[in-house]
């Protein structure tokens, strides 16, 4: 996970799209970022294609991602959807509770109080032995990405939701990806085909 970590920290410093993708995605044509493309390009760095991911599971089960127009694959933004990638992690069955102490590369969904959406992701970076940790992170009340305690953002009135951690992802072409990130270290065992 070390790469995604390195990854992820290149992003610190970079400026919130506050556009969110709108007006076809000037801000992210300038290098803008939203929440979910520090997770989104610091696994792509490390070799992991959340696009790709996202898009095999799609195509098994596309109802849980809902029915919202252009909510699909074909859209070029979504894998950068907070709730897209919570469902991913729901599916493959690699969403732990809220409750659970976070390890390093985990992803940390967010809702509003008393709102069923997922609106926001952070990427952890840091986890100590006493279960302080530490995240990177793009919001727009942020304005530049950056490395946080992870509790702050709790203290934004969000409330913490689910742990996504991918390594635990039982997709196969995720698997495969996985293999190569975790460069062994993590026993992945693929289905036969």
């Amino acid at each position: 996970m070390s790469s995604v970590v390195a990854a992820a920290r290149r992003l610190l410093g970079t400026l919130y799209d506050p556009l969110q993708g709108r007006l076809d995605n000037v801000g992210g044509r300038l290098g803008f970022v939203v929440c979910t493309d520090v997770p989104v390009l610091a696994y792509g760095k490390a070799g992991f294609s959340f696009r790709q991911a996202l898009a095999e599971d799609y195509a098994i089960e596309p109802k849980p991602y809902g029915n919202e127009p252009g909510n699909n694959p074909s859209s070029p933004f979504f894998e950068r959807r907070a709730r897209n990638l919570y469902t991913y992690c729901r599916n493959r069955g690699c969403l732990h509770g809220a409750a659970e102490t976070p390890q390093v590369g985990d992803l940390l969904f967010y809702r509003a109080p008393r709102s069923a959406m997922i609106m926001h992701v952070t990427l952890v970076t840091t986890v100590t032995p006493n279960g302080q940790y530490r995240v990177v992170e793009a919001a727009p009340d942020r304005i530049l990405t950056g490395e946080r305690d992870g509790r702050s953002v709790l203290q934004r009135r969000l409330e913490l939701v689910g742990i996504g951690r991918v390594a635990d992802c039982g997709s196969v072409a995720g698997s495969r990806q996985l293999d190569r990130l975790t460069n062994g270290v993590l026993a992945l065992v693929l289905p036969s085909l």
